[in-house]
């Protein structure tokens, strides 16, 4: 847990890479048990991609057979939205689109097991806008983004930016 913490402080908030690695690579030397947890794959896989390592990122995506992150400390979200990134960053674009259908599926079955799950809506729709269906996308987000921009908080404002992040719509 303080490899983790150490690795997403001098990383996620003071942007010092090589210190991150170094918290990773220490990371890296732990049992198995312990480098497979939800926390710390979320947290290799986003240093990884934070410094442009899809290597890195598939190596520990592999750590797990889970397919959605449920750490109370780490976002929830597909594995495969990290996977996605780093195929895109290789210039694997047929890659990374099978890693958004896969997270695709991933949403849809959380969906039917939880259908009043607002985050599950607005993590579809932005799987789908990754995946070119922007019309659909806009369907699945257009009744919660109301609600949720006159109650933002920073949980929902994180997913909202994903969504407009993939969309490309910086301003919003």
């Amino acid at each position: 847990s303080l490899l983790l913490l150490k690795a997403v402080l001098t990383g996620g908030w003071r942007g010092d890479m090589p210190a991150m690695r170094a918290q990773l690579d220490l990371l890296e030397k732990q049992p198995h048990a312990e480098r497979a947890e939800d926390r710390a794959v979320f947290i290799a896989m986003w240093g990884a991609l934070l410094q442009r390592q899809p290597a890195r990122v598939a190596a520990a995506g592999a750590l797990t057979a889970k397919s959605y992150f449920e750490d109370t400390v780490v976002p929830r979200r597909p594995k495969d939205w990290a996977l996605a990134i780093a195929h895109r960053l290789e210039g694997k674009d047929n890659l990374a689109r099978l890693d958004w259908q896969k997270a695709e599926a991933v949403l849809r079955q959380r969906q039917r097991d939880d259908p009043g799950g607002q985050i599950l809506t607005v993590e579809l729709a932005t799987t789908l806008a990754a995946l070119g269906k922007t019309d659909e996308a806009m369907r699945e987000l257009a009744p919660i983004e109301a609600a949720w921009r006159e109650e933002l908080n920073l949980p929902r404002a994180r997913g909202l930016a994903n969504y407009y992040g993939v969309t490309g719509d910086a301003a919003k």
